[in-house]
């Protein structure tokens, strides 16, 4: 009986001791995300990464960390990409899906990911309603259910991705690379497709509007459905 009590309040003197340094750790890579030395910034983003690694349970609340980090991070349209934000978006693509299987509501709005790389990255069920994605560099990314509703793509590279039921209304595609992606039942409705590349593109059951515009000379699969704007 004395063996068990011991052992049992060593575990629990054991979490409380590894509950306290996930904490201490968590404090101090938050404090260095404020920090004016980049490579302060980018440590305390991967020092969050490693928490998510040791303490899945704080897994939402890191997602939503580094959201607000790109938020706040992200440069103004026409400029490169920050590395600092890049970096952010990258871990977020990397750990998109939590434990219980659920996909962060990641809060977007008003940023500038234009020029990004970020590649074979899993965002299914994201919002990019609206944002500048202008030559972003998406090619074998998982955006399955995402949402690109009025979001600037012109020059994006969508080589070889997931947009299975994505909503791409009045997006813009000018000149887009979509070669050998999926957009199987993708909204297309008011899409400006033209000068896009779409050489083995999957656009079974796609839908789209009078107003799509698709690229000279392009006519979509039997299987896609005209409906209304």
């Amino acid at each position: 009986m004395f063996s068990s009590i011991t052992v049992r309040q060593a575990n629990d003197n054991l979490r409380i001791t590894e509950h306290d340094s996930v904490s201490a750790r968590f404090n101090t890579a938050v404090g260095q995300l404020d920090s004016r030395s980049l490579d302060v910034r980018l440590g305390g983003l991967f020092t969050l990464e490693r928490i998510i690694e040791d303490s899945p349970r704080d897994h939402a609340i890191v997602l939503q960390l580094w959201c607000a980090y790109v938020r706040g991070h992200a440069r103004k349209g026409g400029q490169p990409a920050a590395e600092d934000a890049e970096t952010a978006m990258r871990l977020l693509g990397d750990h998109w899906e939590m434990a219980d299987g659920r996909f962060p509501a990641c809060e977007l709005s008003g940023t500038h990911l234009n020029g990004m790389v970020l590649t074979e990255k899993d965002y299914r069920e994201a919002n990019f309603t609206g944002l500048d994605l202008q030559g972003v560099d998406l090619t074998a990314a998982t955006l399955r259910v995402a949402d690109f509703t009025n979001a600037e793509l012109q020059h994006a590279v969508l080589m070889g991705a997931d947009l299975y039921e994505a909503t791409l209304r009045h997006a813009d595609l000018r000149n887009a690379d979509l070669s050998v992606a999926s957009l199987q039942r993708a909204n297309l409705a008011g899409a400006d497709l033209r000068d896009a590349e779409l050489e083995g593109t999957d656009l079974r059951e796609a839908l789209y509007s009078s107003s799509t515009k698709w690229p000279r000379g392009y006519r979509p699969p039997s299987s896609a459905q005209l409906i209304k704007d």
